[in-house]
């Protein structure tokens, strides 16, 4: 019982997700006032080796598709704003006895650059990932080809469910039959997801590594016994991020979940890394800032990932809110990592590309 309990505490992110509350003030007795955009540096490309360099690289400016603030939760969950360079369209799928549907976003003009596919979190739908994660900017700024499945009961199929190897093959065939409908069965596949969205990339990276190139989980619940019996059948590039003050996912772990660093260091053994050449990186920030331990070394030039943000909740990284404040039922949203955009970049980074 202990454990379904964690399960569920671990992968609710509901309609509450986007009710914020009061922000923390910046702390007394800064030099100047902390500007997240003062270094265009970045702007169009991340890598943590500008910060290395001298950049700050921090949050991104790139975003010119609508925001969801003063929208309505109802909207925001079944609308999508139309964005110029952004050509968007829902399919309808029945496969592995699942009838359902997944949202496309493209760029309008020119073939798409790679595949982006976001496995929404508890009880969202594939509309909120999209609105909330300002997602229509990665078709516009980087290019991608964005996949949104909607999965029937808004809920990813979790650890030990009957239903997981069916859930994993609907991901199957969403991602082939996008690749049909686009044409783009050559690009590369990012494949990404949010809590109990990013549960189930884990499943699927780990049961089909053969059919993507890099996986980036969000505040990702991974049971010990299922970090155990993951293992990649080829190196793929792997990204992670994880807020350190998580109250439902602990980084650090508890009884039931491996923390953030144990997940890590899995995955590098499963990439076949050496711990040679291990770096680190930060982003500064009065309130959030974020340790970036990465390393190379990795079988077919794949990359290790990983992203601490301090003081952040079960949240992602600059994610909008209704009201535009830094803060909602989950804890502390950083404002100065982008992990839409800045997260695809490290995507390339990490599959080599």
């Amino acid at each position: 019982m202990r454990r379904l309990t964690a399960a569920v505490a671990a992968s609710l992110l509901p309609g509450l997700m986007v009710i914020a509350i009061a922000g923390l003030p910046v702390p007394a007795g800064a030099a100047e006032p902390y500007d997240a955009y003062a270094d265009e540096a970045c702007d169009g490309y991340f890598d943590p080796l500008l910060l290395e360099r001298g950049s700050r690289c921090s949050g991104s400016r790139e975003r010119s598709c609508p925001t969801v603030r003063h929208w309505t939760p109802r909207r925001v969950s079944r609308q999508l704003p139309a964005c110029e360079g952004v050509a968007q369209a829902a399919h309808p799928l029945h496969a592995e006895r699942i009838q359902s549907s997944y949202l496309a976003l493209r760029p309008d003009h020119g073939a798409p650059r790679a595949i982006y596919l976001m496995l929404h979190w508890h009880r969202a739908t594939a509309h909120e990932a999209v609105n909330y994660l300002h997602l229509q900017d990665l078709a516009r700024s980087r290019g991608a080809l964005v996949i949104v499945p909607d999965v029937p009961g808004n809920q990813w199929a979790q650890s030990g469910s009957r239903n997981i190897n069916q859930h994993v093959a609907w991901v199957d065939a969403v991602l082939a039959d996008a690749q049909r409908r686009y044409g783009t069965g050559n690009l590369p596949v990012y494949l990404v997801g949010l809590s109990n969205g990013a549960a189930m990339a884990m499943h699927y990276a780990c049961a089909r590594a053969d059919r993507i190139d890099a996986v980036m989980p969000v505040a990702l619940p991974m049971y010990r016994s299922d970090l155990a019996a993951c293992s990649f059948s080829q190196s793929i590039g792997y990204v992670q991020v994880h807020g350190d003050s998580d109250r439902f996912v602990p980084y650090r772990g508890n009884l039931w979940f491996a923390s953030a660093e144990q997940v890590y260091a899995r995955m590098r053994r499963n990439m076949d890394c050496v711990d040679a050449g291990a770096k680190a990186a930060r982003l500064e920030s009065p309130l959030t800032p974020v340790d970036i331990r990465y390393g190379d070394g990795c079988v077919g030039g794949r990359r290790g990932y990983l992203l601490r943000v301090e003081n952040a909740g079960h949240t992602w990284p600059d994610m909008e809110t209704l009201s535009g404040r830094d803060r909602n039922p989950y804890g502390l949203i950083a404002r100065n990592f982008d992990a839409t955009l800045q997260g695809y970049d490290l995507l390339q980074l990490a599959a080599g590309r």
